[in-house]
């Protein structure tokens, strides 16, 4: 898989989350079967205003030619996904996450398995 191909498609996949977790915290979470008091509220926000904000530069970038500018977002990407799948699986093993929670394990291997593909792939700048 190549930047062109991926990119939109993680813009897509973080600009649906973000928009939910801005505009609808409570009844996009609650599909998850996750309960947010004000403090929740407030953090999915903060989360939704984020991942619309990396929607927009992964949309923006993925016509650009390799570089290791890019790389350096690609391997941002990768980490922030790789850090994010213990945290789902843990809580949907739990129960803290109802099982759509498998839905985002399943997303946040695939964005770091893409993500962490285009990090280590060799850039010749």
């Amino acid at each position: 898989m190549n930047a062109r191909t991926f990119l939109p498609i993680a813009a897509v996949l973080y600009f649906g989350f973000g928009v939910g977790l801005l505009l609808v915290p409570i009844l996009f979470m609650s599909t998850y079967g996750v309960a947010l008091d004000s403090g929740g509220v407030l953090m999915a926000r903060i989360l939704g205003a984020a991942l619309i904000g990396f929607a927009i530069l992964f949309w923006r970038v993925r016509n650009l030619a390799p570089s290791p500018a890019l790389q350096a977002l690609f391997l941002a990407s990768f980490v922030y996904n790789l850090l994010d799948l213990p945290i789902v699986t843990i809580a949907t093993i739990t129960g803290v996450m109802a099982a759509l929670g498998w839905s985002a394990v399943g997303l946040h291997v695939f964005l770091a398995a893409g993500f962490g593909y285009l990090s280590f792939k060799r850039v010749d700048s």
